[in-house]
């Protein structure tokens, strides 16, 4: 389920019309219950006893409707901010976590899935790796031409998520 992974993405300025066309952030405080690890990190309480031994809540029916019909409307956004509409993205690069999730948001948005980059098959949930590997390895494979408009979408713990729109 969980793998293990990590890249980085470089940005450098260029005279092209590339780059980062439209970010957004958010995060719903009040669902932090159904994604979280109580008593964990800074919040946490480790003076009590076994404090290294977690819970987990994970409520997965929950996650994947909020999943996939936030994740579809944050998409939505990011294209609306440029002015794009579905049929411009040569390439969705979404957080690997659930490979239903990501099939449940192509068919959302209309997209075939030979539009969807997808390693989840072959790394599993590197957590938030998952989107700089995969642009990675879409980018090594030739999936990425210049001028591509690319969506990277991913969800989170405490309910978060982020998207941006791009051109490669």
């Amino acid at each position: 389920l969980y793998g293990d992974g990590a890249r980085a993405v470089v940005v450098e300025p260029s005279e092209e019309e590339s780059g980062l066309l439209s970010p957004h952030l958010g995060c719903d405080g009040r669902k932090v219950h159904i994604i979280e690890v109580p008593n964990s990190g800074t919040g946490g309480y480790r003076f009590r006893e076994n404090y290294n031994i977690f819970d987990i809540n994970f409520d997965g029916r929950e996650i994947f409707k909020l999943a996939v019909k936030g994740m579809a409307s944050e998409v939505k956004k990011v294209l609306a901010d440029v002015g794009l509409q579905r049929e411009d993205i040569d390439l969705i690069i979404p957080h690997q976590a659930n490979l239903r999730i990501i099939e449940s948001l192509a068919s959302h948005l209309g997209v075939d899935m030979a539009k969807v980059m997808v390693n989840i098959d072959r790394y599993g949930n590197t957590s938030a790796a998952t989107i700089p590997l995969a642009l990675d390895e879409a980018n090594r494979a030739g999936k990425l031409k210049e001028h591509d408009i690319i969506v990277l979408n991913a969800f989170g713990g405490g309910f978060t998520w982020a998207s941006a729109c791009l051109r490669w």
